[in-house]
């Protein structure tokens, strides 16, 4: 084994193995595709530039994507989602929607380190019980392991969480299926969709998977301690 083949400690202190030759060749003919979909050399001559222009960022967001979801160490840690989100707002733009990802920000807003960081915690909590219950944990046991792990990892709560964090991670899961107009606030609501939509577009892994991704960016905390 070469030097080139030993796993790399990535982000979080995770250990991920290269790619092989066979899966970066696959990574190198999607990004082709992407760029001749970019360069207007595809048989489809009925899209616009703006469209081209978009299904070739679409197309290489997901070529990365695609790569790394080969290394199933990253995917368990959870570093594909950023991208995941990404091609997830990529895909909304292409088909007229507003993808909350790319909303212009408030400067004016206080404090807005806070504000992210708090919806955030609130979705990715909610994420992580909602993919338990639909692994077959109860409601009230999803919850409660949920609360477990944001207490040991000692994040910071929203103002106003009541004494029973459990209860309160289920109005939260609760107030985000209830979708637009419903009890969650607008950012939190985006990042739960986006990563919804984002998980049925991804590897389809089991549920239970899906939640222990979840509830390890919750252990890891780094997004979370807001100022």
């Amino acid at each position: 084994m070469t030097d080139a083949d030993q796993p790399r400690q990535g982000p979080a202190g995770v250990l991920v193995s290269p790619p092989t030759a066979a899966e970066w060749q696959t990574f190198l003919n999607d990004l082709r595709h992407a760029l001749t979909i970019e360069n207007n050399e595809t048989s489809n001559t009925s899209v616009s530039e703006e469209q081209r222009n978009q299904l070739s960022a679409l197309q290489a967001v997901l070529a990365v994507l695609t790569l790394l979801e080969t290394r199933q160490a990253a995917i368990s840690h959870g570093l594909h989602l950023p991208l995941l989100r990404l091609s997830v707002a990529l895909y909304d733009v292409m088909h007229g929607r507003q993808a909350s990802l790319f909303r212009p920000t408030n400067r004016k807003q206080t404090r807005p380190e806070k504000a992210y960081g708090e919806a955030l915690l609130i979705a990715h909590a909610a994420l992580a019980a909602e993919n338990l219950i639909e692994a077959g944990s109860s409601k009230d046991d999803a919850c409660g392991k949920v609360a477990r792990v944001i207490r040991s990892a000692k994040l910071p709560l929203p103002a106003g969480v009541s004494a029973s964090l459990k209860s309160t991670i289920a109005r939260w899961r609760d107030g985000l299926r209830e979708g637009q107009g419903g009890r969650a606030s607008p950012a939190a609501l985006a990042i739960w969709e986006e990563y919804r939509r984002g998980e049925s577009l991804s590897l389809m892994l089991p549920a239970v998977e899906r939640a222990q991704i979840h509830l390890r960016l919750l252990q890891r905390g780094d997004a979370f301690h807001y100022r």
